[in-house]
Order: C-alpha cells, then sequence, then structure tokens
C-alpha cells in the first residue's frame, strides 16, 4: 500500500472531491482520495493538498512523473511516506534553528543587560593592567606570578599565543602601583618568560570598555553553570534506583540482600536409628565419637529415658524446690536397679 499512496498539494482550494478524483482517475483506478483540510473559526476549509491511493503501483508511478498541471496549476506530488520523512526532517531543523536561535537571543539579552549603571555600580577604577609583547609559550600562570606579589591579581583575560593580557587587580593597592612595584623589582625591564612587557593601567573609555566586556563574560558562565544545573537534575534518579531492584532486593537500596541465613534452624541428628548425619565436615568415624559421651555400664537407661522438662522455678540441680527433692528421691532406686 505504501507503493500506491500519494500525497499532491497545488490544488485550487475551492475544487470539489469530484473535480479531483476525475483528475486522478486519467493516470488509472483510485481507490481512495483524502482532501485535506484545517479549521479556522469552526470551519473546515481544504488546505489544496490531498491524500489518494490508486489501485497499481504502475498508476501511481505514472502520476508522480507526471507534469501536467491541474488547470493551469503546478502540482508537488510525492510518496506519501516520503512526504511524511521530509515534514521529520522540517521539524528537527526548526528545532535545532530555534535552539540556536534562543541560545543566541539570552546571549544577546545579557549583553544588552548590562547597562552603564551597573558598570558605574561594578568597576573599580584604576585597576585595570594593560599589557603587550608576551611570547608565544607565556601562560596565565606565569603573567600572575610576577604581579601577585605586589598586589591581588582577581582576573587575567589572555589566551595562549597572544601578544598582549589585561589584569585585573583587586585590594588596596592600585594597578599603577602593582606596576610601578615590579618595574622597580626588574629594575625598569620587566620579563615575562624571557620576553620584556611593557604595560599601562587602563583609563576613561577604554577602562569603562573593557568593564563591560568582563561583565558580558561573567553573566554568560552564569547562565551556562545555570544551564548546566537544570541539566543534571533532570538525569537524577528516583529513590530505590541504585544498583538492581531498588530498596531491599538483592545489590539495591537499603538491606539489599541481608539476612539471608538469619533465623535458619539447622537440626543436628543424632547419626542412629538409621538417620544420616549431618556433614560437618568431619570423617564418619568421628562424627558420632565426638558428640556423644562415653557410654558408662548402665547407662543406656539414662539415655534412653527422656528428660523431664525443667519445672518453672527449678535450678539446674533440682535442689531448689521440695517437688525437685522428692522426684529425686523417687528415681534413685530406679537408677540404682539398672546400675546393678
Amino acid at each position: 500500500m505504501k507503493s500506491r499512496s500519494v500525497y499532491a498539494k497545488g490544488f485550487p482550494l475551492d475544487a470539489t472531491l469530484d473535480e479531483i478524483k476525475a483528475y486522478l482517475s486519467t493516470y488509472g483506478p483510485v481507490e481512495m482520495v483524502q482532501m485535506r483540510r484545517s479549521i479556522s473559526e469552526g470551519e473546515k476549509n481544504f488546505k489544496g493538498s490531498i491524500f489518494a491511493l490508486f489501485g497499481k503501483k504502475e498508476d501511481t508511478q505514472k502520476f508522480l512523473d507526471s507534469t501536467e498541471p491541474y488547470k493551469g496549476q503546478e502540482l508537488l506530488r510525492l510518496l506519501k511516506e516520503a512526504y511524511f520523512k521530509s515534514k521529520e526532517v522540517t521539524r528537527k531543523d526548526r528545532k535545532a534553528d530555534g535552539g540556536k536561535k534562543k541560545s543566541e537571543e539570552t546571549k544577546e539579552d545579557h549583553t544588552n543587560n548590562i547597562t552603564d549603571d551597573d558598570i558605574k555600580e561594578k568597576m573599580e577604577r584604576g585597576m585595570i593592567l594593560h599589557l603587550n609583547g608576551f611570547a608565544a609559550d607565556a601562560t596565565r600562570e606565569s603573567i600572575k606570578e610576577v604581579f601577585d606579589q605586589y598586589g591581588t591579581v582577581a582576573w587575567i583575560d589572555f589566551v595562549k599565543g597572544d601578544s598582549e593580557a589585561w589584569v585585573r587587580l583587586t585590594g588596596e593597592a592600585s594597578a599603577q602601583t602593582v606596576l610601578d612595584k615590579a618595574l622597580e623589582a626588574a629594575q625598569g625591564k620587566l620579563l615575562v618568560n624571557d620576553a620584556e612587557i611593557k604595560g599601562n593601567v587602563l583609563e576613561g573609555d577604554d577602562e569603562v570598555a573593557h568593564w563591560k566586556k568582563l561583565l558580558q563574560v561573567q553573566a554568560e558562565v552564569r547562565e551556562r553553570k545555570k544551564q548546566g544545573r537544570g541539566d543534571r537534575r533532570g538525569q537524577s534518579s528516583g529513590r530505590g534506583h541504585r544498583g538492581h531492584g531498588g530498596r531491599g532486593r538483592r545489590g539495591g537500596g537499603r538491606g539489599g540482600g541481608r539476612g539471608r541465613f538469619q533465623n535458619k534452624k539447622t537440626r543436628l541428628e543424632s547419626g542412629s536409628d538409621g538417620e544420616e548425619a549431618p556433614d560437618n565436615g568431619m570423617a564418619d568415624d568421628d562424627t558420632a565419637e565426638s558428640r556423644k559421651r562415653p557410654l558408662e555400664d548402665g547407662g543406656a537407661a539414662a539415655i534412653d529415658e527422656p528428660t523431664k522438662k525443667q519445672a518453672k522455678g527449678e535450678s539446674a540441680t533440682g535442689t531448689t524446690t521440695e517437688e525437685s527433692a522428692k522426684r529425686e528421691e523417687t528415681n534413685k532406686p530406679e537408677s540404682i536397679a539398672a546400675s546393678e
């Protein structure tokens, strides 16, 4: 069906279904024609485009290859599948362009939001050094090392390989004071990576323009950090998604895999009456020997006699109550008879 479904655009807005179907039938039998419409002010109006289904693939191709106009108007002719693919590409392009445009607009907004009042409020006059003459191997660290010992370096606007840089200082020492001390220590010849550097303090319009640029860069950095935090929030996982299966499951959150063998009862068999003794790592000959006390003459009767349940309040010796004393006295002749 895909190879027989077409899209066509360019029909007059007042065209009727019968007129369009009669036109398409000149290429072969047509099974279906759908007039595409848009809703405007509660009314469905023909958009000038259609979807149609031909009966044969050959007739479909004949229509696509044709350049014959409809009542003097050229038609755009595509397979229906190709039309939807082109629309998808268009949507992706618009989305990409929209994101790029939004980013540029955001950047322009930050630039335009920097007003003269902002500059006057935030700028520190007499704190910017303009330096030039750097060698190709100069770095921010090597520049800072020269000036940081005479004042506090807050910002260095420099790209490795460039010949000039701007150094912003902060604190009590002005840029001119720091420059004079550096020149004095270097005996009038300021060197950075063996290259002689010339410098001056920015003033007037040059100073204002540099501060505006500096504030714009700071605003862009803050915006990028803000966007980065938003992306990370979207990627964070919910509670119990760490590991496998969340809380309480093996390898998952709290308590996963714990207590697998807790409260498990282990029954110790005597090894007699044909029952199999548990495998505890000892040889068969040693198993019973290690668990049984040597039997004295006449001791079988004591073993065969079930142990009586200790009465409440009795001690382990059986001497704490009158009842235990009587039981001991009653059982005494039986024990003596058994031993004889």
